[in-house]
């Protein structure tokens, strides 16, 4: 596993979204793959990009589909940010 990455957001605390709520504006997270996404999809909106990817985390304009580059499911005791990513899922599914 790569070391641990820092990642801004690239949105304002007025228009983020639910999914970083309770997050500073520099996550970190877990990030260990070889493959990027060089363009947004369709109907996709750009939620979070890093230095070392230009779309770490997409949203899509009118479904409940999110897609995320960095590995949420992996944190520890001293770094939850991957834990509270997973877990504002789950509220939102809940919805």
């Amino acid at each position: 596993i790569e070391p641990v990455q820092t990642f801004e957001s690239e949105n304002s605390s007025n228009t983020r979204d639910f999914l970083f709520d309770s997050l500073p504006d520099e996550i970190r997270v877990y990030e260990w793959h070889s493959e990027v996404i060089e363009q947004l999809p369709q109907d996709f909106n750009l939620l979070i990009s890093s230095k070392d990817s230009a779309i770490e985390v997409m949203v899509h304009d009118h479904r409940f589909i999110y897609g995320i580059q960095f590995h949420a499911e992996i944190y520890t005791p001293e770094n939850m940010d991957g834990k509270i990513v997973l877990q504002n899922f789950f509220t939102l599914v809940k919805k």
